[in-house]
């Protein structure tokens, strides 16, 4: 079958051109191209929509693995789940989960504890269009839907959560006000990093109950949200309050205690001078610069 009048192929390439660039490296980008060009001239439909639909969900999740990582192989393409057969590449498994690999001791032993059947089948395509009739069909309670606008981003830009880069600073004091402000910054930046805010936007601009329920929903939890944020960071400051408490207390023991240690010495040698004056003579320490050494020194390693 001509790759031209596959329209599953055709729609799964345009789906992956549109996502094209949230690769991160632009080897990636360019093994995806490879990949694209070598499906095109694949004649088995169903192979060649398989390796499709696996490169898609995998761009989907924002990283590509064996076999999409690497150049395609050059000739006919063996099968999918051959290709991703362990047995047959030891490279399409991380190291670090070589425990489940079939000679691994472990292994045998976990064997034991698996489900026997834990697949789930996703119902065919027989079955979603009687439920699109049967939705049809149905009498609504609640008020029609106007159709939904696009998106403000576009749909290559949505399919991720997006982290927002905010200033990172240095929890202080509460009742530092720079610290709070920067901290309502990175709170009021969370709904626009998990696009919460644009979702709901969207959401509100329903008239029907389910949409209005659902940015009830939405607003709850944000806010919820919002208040572990807050708490985490009052929880911070108590915590490094109680240990710059501590440590000034701890400084300012240290510091009386040597200060305490420099007046008594100070005292005492100031003694020791004192009592040295009367019985000291001049002139001899004119005639004999050691004089002065001999005279001090002694008293002063009492």
């Amino acid at each position: 079958m001509s790759v031209k009048s596959d329209c599953v192929f055709v729609d799964l390439v345009d789906q992956i051109s549109a996502l094209y660039e949230c690769l991160p490296s632009p080897e990636d980008k360019k093994n995806v191209q490879y990949w694209i060009n070598h499906l095109s001239g694949e004649l088995d439909k169903i192979k060649r929509n398989e390796y499709a639909q696996n490169l898609f969900d995998l761009i989907v999740n924002g990283f590509l693995k064996y076999p999409f990582n690497q150049p395609p192989p050059a000739g006919r393409l063996p099968d999918y789940c051959d290709i991703v057969n362990p047995r047959l590449n030891p490279f399409a498994i991380p190291k670090n989960e070589a425990v489940f690999r079939r000679d691994s001791e472990d292994s045998r032993i976990l064997s034991r504890f698996k489900p026997p059947n834990c697949f789930i089948r996703q119902p065919g395509k027989r079955i979603f269009k009687e439920m699109r009739e049967k939705c049809k069909q149905a009498k609504s309670t609640c008020s029609p839907c106007p159709p939904l606008c696009e998106p403000i981003n576009n749909c290559k830009e949505v399919t991720r959560l997006r982290i927002c880069p905010t200033s990172t600073v240095t929890v202080g004091c509460p009742e530092d006000i720079k610290n709070r402000e920067e901290v309502e910054k990175l709170i009021d930046a969370i709904c626009p990093a998990t696009l919460l805010d644009e979702f709901a936007a969207q959401v509100a601009r329903f008239t029907c109950d389910k949409g209005q329920e659902m940015f009830r929903f939405i607003s709850k939890e944000t806010n919820y949200f919002r208040k572990i944020v807050q708490s985490v960071f009052e929880s911070l400051n108590k915590d490094m309050i109680k240990a710059l408490d501590e440590e000034q207390a701890r400084v300012k023991d240290n510091y009386e205690a040597w200060e305490r240690f420099v007046l008594t010495k100070t005292k005492n040698e100031m003694d020791v001078i004192l009592d040295i004056i009367p019985d000291f003579n001049w002139d001899e320490m004119k005639n004999n610069r050691s004089y002065l050494w001999f005279k001090i020194y002694p008293p002063f390693r009492k």
